[in-house]
């Protein structure tokens, strides 16, 4: 990969051992509430937005509060969860100190909002390796759109052209190809059914973050 001076990173799945936390906290919401978990809730509540899952958790357990509560709920589960709980991927802070070390810009371009990735960052003792960290924010749409690449880009001050991204989703290996970027794909598992076409698109593919230490961009 030549003229590469940046590399950006998504968060949750890549550099974050974060895909359980909603799932933790689906489970957390109505244990609070005495409510045991029926099966394949979550599984439900996977292909909904976060409003239409509300009105659905509020509808089928008869509960009282306003969509807007359950859902203000749930993300102040989701914070202790990102602030207390959420581990980094191995290797994740050793390929990032190397990085800025050889003189690379770092970023992260994530669809998670501020008050979800910065207790994240700041409980994994990340948040000082990187030049720029952009999320929900800073980009009108979200992944697969190349809106929040377009704003790490151009808060790191490069040419997208410059910039390799580190993704685990195949959404966010199309964002970073539709946002002219080289992109590495990196294996997690809850990604496993997409590894074909996430190692088809991508410019390069690494099982863990402990090969891109070996990478030459």
């Amino acid at each position: 990969m030549k003229n590469i001076t940046a590399a950006i990173f998504d968060l949750d799945g890549t550099l974050l051992d974060s895909m359980d936390v909603w799932e933790t906290v689906d489970v957390r919401f109505l244990e609070d509430r005495g409510i045991p978990v029926p099966p394949g809730y979550a599984e439900a509540l996977g292909a909904m937005s976060f409003f239409s899952a509300a009105v659905y958790t509020a509808g089928r357990f008869s509960l009282k509060e306003k969509p807007e509560e359950i859902i203000g709920a749930w993300f102040r589960l989701a914070a202790y969860e990102y602030g207390h709980n959420v581990a980094c991927k191995p290797h994740s802070i050793s390929l990032l100190s190397l990085l800025k070390e050889k003189g690379y810009k770092l970023g992260a371009a994530t669809d998670l909002p501020q008050c979800l990735y910065a207790p994240a960052l700041k409980h994994n003792g990340m948040e000082r390796l990187f030049d720029a960290v952009c999320g929900a924010e800073e980009a009108r749409r979200g992944k697969p759109a190349p809106d929040v690449f377009y704003s790490a880009a151009k808060a790191l001050g490069v040419h997208p052209s410059q910039c390799v991204v580190f993704e685990d989703t195949l959404r966010g290996i199309r964002g970073a190809k539709a946002a002219g970027m080289k992109s590495c794909g990196v294996y997690d598992s809850h990604s496993q059914r997409d590894q074909r076409e996430i190692r088809s698109l991508a410019d390069g593919y690494i099982r863990s973050l402990k090969d891109a230490m070996q990478m030459r961009f």
